[in-house]
Order: C-alpha cells, then structure tokens, then sequence
C-alpha cells in the first residue's frame, strides 16, 4: 500500500489532470479521494474542505451516487 505522501502525490496529479481536462466528474470523485487521504493523515478541517468541494461538484452535475458517497464521507 502507498503511503499517504505518495497517494497524496498521486492524487494531486490526477487532480490537475481532470482539471485541465474539465472533467467535472473526475474533479469531483478525486478531492473525495484527497479528502480521505487528508482525514487519514489526522488533517480534518482540511479533509472536511475537500468533501465539501467534491459535494458541492456531485451535486451540480446530479450525480446521486457521488452524492450519497461524499455525505457519506462528511460523517
């Protein structure tokens, strides 16, 4: 399994990708990922920020899934 620094690493990667793609979906499922390395790592407000994003993102796309998983997510 990848530390949390590598997946971070990884997942920033991902993140800019999406984005210079405008692909909202990915945007949105990869600060969910972000927000639960961030939460692994004890960094809360952070990981609770990101969720906030990703929601935020799920929601104006109508995604229900993606949705459910990020209030999931927020606890």
């Amino acid at each position: 399994m990848a530390s949390s620094a590598t997946a971070w690493s990884r997942q920033q990667e991902a993140l800019a990708i999406y984005r210079e793609m405008g692909n909202a979906a990915g945007v949105g499922m990869t600060l969910n990922n972000l927000g639960n390395v961030a939460h692994a790592r004890g960094e809360y407000p952070a990981s609770r920020a990101l969720q906030e994003e990703s929601l935020a993102i799920k929601r104006s796309l109508g995604d229900p899934w993606g949705v459910a998983a990020s209030l999931n997510n927020l606890g």
